[in-house]
């Protein structure tokens, strides 16, 4: 996979698909080797990569850091090999986790909708 030497970073939670369609053709169109996207709070990172892979041709399409919290080791080794063969190489990712202060955050409100969960039932 050569990744060349300038790709595109964009935040895409905003975007529709429509935008996000437009977003990755105009960089493919460009010449840009390689459109880059972090994983926030809005899209799950392997199945925007899938989106954005099936329109179009030849552009490399990258996950900044798909978060380690998110799903588990197989699963992610799993996405990952099922889009890199399905789009001929295509895909890219980096996987990581967001600020410790960030993952106390997301770990306590996990808990409290857990917790909320219990006293519904």
């Amino acid at each position: 996979m050569d990744l060349g030497q300038k790709g595109v970073f964009w935040f895409t939670d905003a975007l529709t698909s429509t935008q996000l369609v437009e977003l990755a053709q105009r960089t493919e169109e460009l010449g840009y080797a390689a459109l880059w996207y972090p994983e926030a709070l809005g899209y799950e990172s392997f199945s925007l990569g899938s989106f954005l892979l099936s329109r179009t041709d030849k552009l490399i399409v990258a996950s900044g850091i798909a978060n380690i919290y998110a799903r588990d080791a197989t699963a992610t080794k799993q996405g990952q090999h099922t889009l890199a063969k399905l789009y001929r190489g295509r895909f890219s990712w980096g996987w990581g986790s967001p600020t410790f202060r960030w993952s106390k955050m997301l770990v306590a409100i996990s808990i409290a909708s857990l917790w909320q969960r219990c006293e519904l039932t």
